[in-house]
């Protein structure tokens, strides 16, 4: 029963916040290096972007990662977030603000330790092992690999209810028309 009980609350966070994963891919194994930044290029799924993260092996235990997403060398989000005392988690945050992108458009996540000194250890996984078949590591250069990173977005359900209009007439909820979304 608290299984249940689990999956329903899951899936009701999920639906009431309508998001999405874009990009995501798991530890593999020990397969980890290191480098002073690390990218890693995706395509958007959605229509904008609300949570980054990411999976880091040794931490040095002070100063931020910066995790940010850039269209060509532009960056369009970033969220720092504190260096853990201990590695080997996942970390990241929300964004502030969801970073409105281009469905279908190359975008690359982008990870380094914000102390230009300390390289960052970062986990990958082979392509055929359960990886991202739509982008790959290209800092280092490794076309074969994807970072063990995640990146959640959101669709815009303007005049829609949960972005199923279908369910609920082409101007919203009931029929009604909604210029912001009941989201």
């Amino acid at each position: 029963m608290a299984r249940i009980v689990a999956i329903v609350v899951i899936l009701g966070t999920m639906v009431l916040k309508a998001e999405s994963t874009i990009y995501e891919v798991e530890p593999y194994q020990n397969l980890n290096d290191t480098a002073k930044y690390v990218r890693q290029t995706f395509v958007a799924t959605t229509d904008s972007i609300v949570r980054i993260e990411f999976f880091v092996g040794r931490s040095p235990g002070a100063g931020q990662f910066e995790l940010k997403i850039l269209d060509g060398l532009s960056v369009i989000a970033q969220a720092d977030t504190e260096a853990p005392a201990v590695g080997w988690r996942w970390i990241g945050r929300d964004l502030s603000q969801p970073v409105k992108v281009t469905k279908g458009k190359t975008y690359t996540l982008e990870v380094k330790h914000s102390d230009e000194g300390v390289y960052t250890n970062f986990y990958y996984r082979p392509n055929d092992e359960g990886g991202y078949p739509h982008g790959q590591l290209t800092n280092p250069n490794m076309p074969q690999y994807d970072l063990c990173a995640r990146v959640w977005g959101r669709n815009d359900t303007s005049g829609e209810y949960f972005g199923f209009s279908g369910l609920f007439g082409s101007s919203g909820l009931f029929g009604l028309s909604s210029s912001s979304g009941l989201i």
